[in-house]
Order: structure tokens, then sequence, then C-alpha cells
């Protein structure tokens, strides 16, 4: 599977990516002063894969390191814990059915 590899001066290599078709983000927010100096940076590594999102890695730094982001092939990787899992929205049926009574209800009690 493709993968996603991720380095720095001061971490080991990080290997991210999903057995199936997953999306992967890398989000790198720079934190500057006044003047335009980099105060801190964070960066975090995550992603969504069957329903459920995922957070690789998360680091913050108080200066702008040199990093190194490739990709690779990887027979097998472990996923991190799920930190969330995605939430089932309601049909169009269902949101129209629950309106429908509210609504009779509503009426039934005179307040609409």
């Amino acid at each position: 599977m493709e993968t996603l590899c991720y380095e720095d001066v001061k971490s080991s290599k990080l290997i991210a990516g999903f057995p199936g078709e997953g999306n992967l983000v890398v989000s790198i927010l720079f934190d500057m002063d006044e003047t335009g100096q980099v105060k801190e940076t964070k960066t975090e590594i995550s992603g969504d894969y069957q329903n459920s999102s995922y957070n690789f890695y998360t680091a913050t730094k108080k200066t702008i390191l040199p990093i190194r982001i490739s990709s690779s092939h990887e027979e097998i990787i472990q996923l991190p814990d799920s930190i969330k899992q995605a939430k089932q929205g309601m049909s169009d049926e269902s949101k129209l059915d629950m309106y429908l009574k509210l609504k009779a209800d509503l009426e039934k009690e005179g307040l609409i």
C-alpha cells in the first residue's frame, strides 16, 4: 500500500497510511508575532478511513524545523487508535417524517 513518510531533524521517521483507500492530511501551522517572526509551529498528520478519524502525529515546536515528506510502499501498517467515529447522518426521509410529526403535534396543541 502507498504510505506517507514524515521526518524532521528531531524525530524518527513516521509512516502514515491506511490498508485501503483513505485520506491523509498534513497540516503545518505557524504562529507569528507582529514583526513576522515565527513564535511556534504545529505539525499534525491525520486522516480518515472507513468512517473513523486517526491522528498519526502532532508536535508543537518553538522554531521551524527542516522536514522531509515522501511516499513509500509498505506491506503492512499499524493504525493508531481511532479518535472519533464519523456521525451517521439521518436520511432525508427520516428528517421529513420527524418534521411532519412535530408540525402535527404543534398544530394539535395550537402552537402554530
